[in-house]
């Protein structure tokens, strides 16, 4: 229902004092696991020793020796250091997720979105991070934070890693749909939203059916170059869909019936309303 609100799932953590974790920012929200470090960060790499060994009055088999049995060590704390290194990513739970393919990520970046149901009623705008993944599909994330976590972070349970996603549209699979005719962007406009407010440029996202139109989402900003970003990405995913994201739609438009009765007349102006 429009009033119901998922649970958030149980986010798994990372073991305290992992060599393969690091910590979050204060200003992140309680109960987030760390993000992965990468390789580099795992574990300092191996140093060599610099200064040249003390001359051994030993014979040239007993030098021998003593060079095997170094390389012998050095092999060790070799062999130690690179598991260390990887027992990071041998504790994972029985549920843990693949990661997501980073490949199809095309663009990104910050914009202010409403693509709740009661966003939109309330006319409320929340801060997202929105990312082009693939040649036809948007993804909406709270933060730039939760997509790295859905990005990098294996410890996610497949539930776990989808619940990061705030809004999923996958515009080719939508238009597969047979009471879909498809997606129409609204023109940009210029308006503040509270008295004394900064100005944000905005456009709406409208989904077209059978049935009439409705808002998909709204997209906002103060600065003009990352709405035409969010702008152009939608775009580029709508041409990339069949019919160009925009199925014919006369038959849905009200057509006034002829004087004499015979045939339809001029289109009306009103439109079939969800």
């Amino acid at each position: 229902s429009a009033g119901s609100v998922e649970s958030a799932p149980l986010m798994p953590k990372f073991p305290p004092g992992s060599a393969t974790t690091k910590p979050r920012s204060t200003e992140d929200p309680p109960g987030k696991p760390p993000l992965p470090l990468n390789e580099q960060e795992k574990a300092p790499a191996p140093r060599l020793a610099t200064g040249s060994p003390e001359p051994n009055p030993m014979s040239s088999a007993a030098s021998s020796a003593s060079s095997s049995d170094i390389a012998s060590t050095n092999t060790l704390k070799q062999s130690k250091l690179d598991h260390s290194v990887q027992s990071g990513v041998n504790d994972l739970p029985l549920d843990a997720s693949p990661l997501p393919d980073a490949t199809p990520i095309l663009a990104s970046g910050p914009i202010l979105t409403r693509s709740s149901l009661r966003s939109l009623v309330m006319k409320k705008w929340h801060t997202s991070h929105w990312v082009r993944y693939g040649p036809t599909t948007l993804l909406v994330f709270r933060t730039e934070d939760d997509f790295d976590d859905w990005l990098r972070n294996p410890y996610h349970s497949q539930r776990q890693r989808d619940y990061l996603v705030k809004a999923r549209l996958d515009f080719f699979s939508e238009m597969k749909k047979p009471d879909v005719r498809g997606f129409k962007m609204t023109e940009m406009k210029l308006k503040a939203y509270e008295k004394k407010g900064v100005p944000m440029h905005n456009f709406k996202l409208e989904k077209w059916t059978n049935l009439g139109v409705s808002f998909v989402a709204a997209f906002a900003s103060p600065d003009l170059n990352e709405v035409e970003a969010v702008r152009s990405a939608i775009g580029h995913c709508l041409e990339m869909s069949p019919s160009g994201g925009l199925r014919k739609i006369d038959d849905l438009l009200v057509h006034a019936p002829s004087e004499k009765g015979g045939g339809s007349g001029n289109i009306s102006s009103r439109h079939l309303k969800s």
